[in-house]
């Protein structure tokens, strides 16, 4: 799972820049980075010394938890723009610097993208903080950097036996979780899988696990075993469609088959938030 500060570092990373030579070092920018591609976080004080507009702003949104995603998310998503007044003679410069959402339509020289934003203005930009994203995908964007795929609705296929109670939790979430932008969909066959839906999500209950875990990688089903036969199903269908080049991307969020529902339930919404955030 990505870390609250790697997260934020998604988001700041741009900024930093402007930073060297003053602040800031080679070393420091290097380091960021680095703390993003390979996620791994660094000091909280450390960041809070340099980013101090952002944090005071995460802060006003939620001063018990600044360090969340939610919180982080929200002050980048709406209140950072209120942080650029003083940039309102400088309207190039502003634009810039706003969190806007668009989509990657063509792939440049030097490992540049082209993105068009939902004001039909364009940009070329860099994946160097979001390396997953491709052609066709929905991206914020904070200056000349891609920083999270962002979705317009979620669909999850529910994978289960209704009738097993080990095998049925998946189909039980399915009833009990909402959320505004997800829809949790109850499914007891591989074949229903649309392999042309991006995200493609599925929750299913899977052995020898204590908690939610997150496979993206077909091989790495091999390793569980597997409760029941729709799963043995779903991975052998997994497996098929990806040797055939029909399946690229996909994500399982495994769950446990024996494990405090409530407490899984709120562990699946928060998953499905970091993971595939809905920008409405």
């Amino acid at each position: 799972m990505l870390k609250p500060e790697v997260y934020f570092l998604r988001y700041a990373y741009p900024c930093a820049k402007d930073l060297l030579g003053k602040s800031l070092k080679q070393e420091d920018i290097d380091k960021m980075r680095n703390s993003v591609l390979e996620n791994s976080p660094l000091p909280r004080e450390y960041l809070e010394g340099i980013f101090k507009n952002a944090i005071k702003g995460m802060k006003k949104i939620n001063a018990s938890d600044y360090w969340s995603i939610e919180t982080i998310r929200a002050y980048f998503w709406i209140e950072h723009e209120k942080n650029l007044q003083h940039l309102e003679k400088m309207p190039m410069l502003k634009e810039r610097c706003l969190v806007k959402r668009g989509k990657i339509n063509e792939q440049l020289k030097h490992g540049f993208y082209k993105v068009q934003f939902t004001d039909g203005k364009t940009r070329n930009i860099t994946l160097e903080l979001l390396p997953e994203a491709r052609l066709g995908d929905d991206v914020l964007v904070h200056r000349a950097h891609a920083v999270e795929k962002v979705y317009d609705k979620v669909n999850v296929y529910c994978f289960g036996n209704p009738h097993l109670s080990s095998d049925n939790l998946a189909m039980r979430l399915a009833d009990k979780i909402e959320l505004d932008g997800y829809t949790l969909m109850k499914c007891s066959s591989p074949d229903m899988i649309d392999t042309n839906l991006r995200p493609l999500v599925i929750l299913d209950v899977v052995r020898n696990i204590k908690d939610v875990k997150i496979i993206t990688d077909v091989n790495v089903l091999r390793q569980f075993n597997i409760v029941s036969t729709h799963d043995l199903d779903l991975g052998y269908h997994l497996n098929l469609l990806h040797e055939l080049g029909e399946l690229k991307d996909f994500t399982i969020i495994g769950i446990p088959p024996i494990a405090e529902e409530q407490t899984i339930e709120e562990k699946v919404k928060q998953t499905l938030k970091e993971l595939f955030p809905v920008h409405f």
